[in-house]
Order: C-alpha cells, then sequence, then structure tokens
C-alpha cells in the first residue's frame, strides 16, 4: 500500500455568469499525505535508493487550487497543487513537488449521470531530496512535461473516474530515471 492523501476543497466562486452560457468556478484546498506506505529508513544498507520505499515515512501538507471555465457543455481546467514534505524520523527529505496542469473537457449527459471525457498538458517539478546532513542526494528530482486524458463519471453527489499521462519531455533524476505512462484513479463524494 502507498500513502493515502485526504484533501477537501472550498469552492470560493461556483458557477459565476460571464455571459451566455458560460460561467466561472474556482476552488481551493488542501489536506495532508499520510505515512500509510511501507518505508525502510535502512534501504541505503541494501545499496537501493531512498525513492524504491513505497511510503515516504512522513506527513505531507497539500495545497490545491482549481480553475474552470464553461462554455456550454465544453470547459477550460486549470489545476495547480503543491506537496510539502516533512523530515521522516531519521531526518530524510523527500523534496517536495508542484504539478500543474491544463486541460479542456466535454460534458456528455445522461439520464441519470455525466460522462466528462478530458484531454490536456501538464507539468511536474520536484525537488531534490535531502539526507539527514542537508546535502542533496544525488540521482533524485527533476521537471517533465506530460499529455494527459481522463474519463469521469459524475451524478448529484459522487465521481468516479481514471486518468492517463504519457511524458511528452523529461528530465528525472539526472536523466537515470525515464518515466512510463501512469494511470491514475479517484472517486469524490461532493456535498
Amino acid at each position: 500500500m502507498t500513502d493515502v492523501r485526504l484533501t477537501a476543497h472550498y469552492a470560493f466562486i461556483n458557477g459565476l455568469q460571464l455571459g451566455n452560457n458560460s460561467s466561472i468556478y474556482l476552488e481551493g484546498g488542501g489536506g495532508l499525505s499520510l505515512p500509510t506506505g511501507r518505508y525502510d529508513s535502512n534501504i541505503h544498507d541494501r545499496d537501493l535508493p531512498e525513492n524504491f520505499n513505497v511510503g515516504k515515512g512522513t506527513i505531507g501538507y497539500l495545497i490545491e487550487a482549481t480553475s474552470v471555465i464553461s462554455i456550454n457543455t465544453y470547459g477550460l481546467v486549470f489545476s495547480n497543487s503543491y506537496i510539502l514534505n516533512d523530515n521522516t524520523k531519521s531526518g530524510y527529505h523527500f523534496g517536495n513537488q508542484f504539478n500543474s496542469q491544463l486541460s479542456v473537457y466535454k460534458i456528455i449527459q445522461q439520464k441519470e449521470y455525466q460522462i466528462i471525457p478530458n484531454f490536456g498538458i501538464g507539468a511536474e517539478h520536484t525537488s531534490t531530496d535531502n539526507y539527514t546532513n542537508n546535502r542533496a542526494v544525488e540521482g533524485t528530482g527533476g521537471n517533465g512535461i506530460f499529455a494527459s486524458t481522463s474519463l469521469n463519471f459524475k451524478t448529484n453527489t459522487w465521481q468516479i473516474g481514471t486518468s492517463f499521462s504519457l511524458p511528452l519531455a523529461e528530465i528525472f533524476s539526472d536523466g537515470e530515471v525515464k518515466s512510463k505512462g501512469r494511470i491514475s484513479g479517484h472517486i469524490s463524494y461532493i456535498f
């Protein structure tokens, strides 16, 4: 099991009309990444890098913001997130992460739910990790640009979806690591 993320969001602007059939939505939120994944603080003793741990062994603090401009059944989404990682008990620090994504979507209305396909491009920056003595860990951190697609199913109170992304350009771990496709899923309760 990996670390679990718990987040909460608040809609600061919810459907402010900009003109005929167009509106804007703005939300912000935050949360925690909890150390529920398995973490081995002695992984270096086996000549393995720290990022081979499934979990990070520490709490991460999340800040997220999303804005949406919609026109009829189409929309443009701009979302950003930042994760500030705390030090592990042994003093190791995983690099903080910043993610940003711009995407377009279309709402396909069904009787009881909506189908929402989405296509976009995203950027990611991960700072280098630091050892207990605050020295940078070689082969960590990096930047990437990703193309993504997702499919969501939404009712009045639930949203379930999955997304897939592919790297377009990247430099991670001083070029030692090459990204592959990523798949993720989410379940959201809307109240």
